[in-house]
């Protein structure tokens, strides 16, 4: 992932949990999707490489609201997918350290990181190109990709 997007309006805050060496962090992210799948698989690499990190995570589609545990919460940070503005608030008004990977929504005050399409085009033709292929296409939606 490429971007990123901060806001300067907010500002971090201490955790209410007592602090220990190991940051708590909640993954709310679809498992329904190959995508969210495949993201919490990363963190969990992550994790492995640089951890210890206590992950939170349970089953959720990406329409789901947030998780009632969410707003009692003491912990050190959250990765999420706020594709739903009532739940990009849920998250705000925590004031918990939080990355969005929404990256359909660019009108949120979450910190997000999000993927370099036009890059990632470019790389892909590049390579195309390189191995000899000279007429190909690209099936997007306009003005998104």
């Amino acid at each position: 992932m490429a971007g990123t997007r901060t806001s300067t309006q907010r500002t971090a805050r201490t955790s209410k949990r007592a602090t220990t060496s190991v940051p708590h962090v909640a993954l709310i992210i679809e498992t329904s999707s190959s995508f969210g799948r495949r993201l919490i698989r990363g963190v969990g690499q992550y994790v492995r490489e640089n951890g210890p990190w206590a992950v939170y995570v349970e089953p959720r589609s990406i329409f789901d609201p947030a998780p009632r545990w969410l707003k009692s919460w003491q912990g050190d940070g959250i990765i999420c997918n706020a594709a739903q503005p009532a739940f990009a608030r849920t998250v705000l008004d925590l004031a918990i350290p939080t990355v969005d990977i929404h990256e359909q929504t660019h009108e949120t005050e979450l910190c997000q990181v999000f993927n370099d399409d036009r890059a990632i085009g470019h790389q892909a033709a590049e390579h195309l190109l390189r191995n000899g292929f000279t007429q190909f296409g690209f099936v997007g939606y306009r003005g998104v990709y």
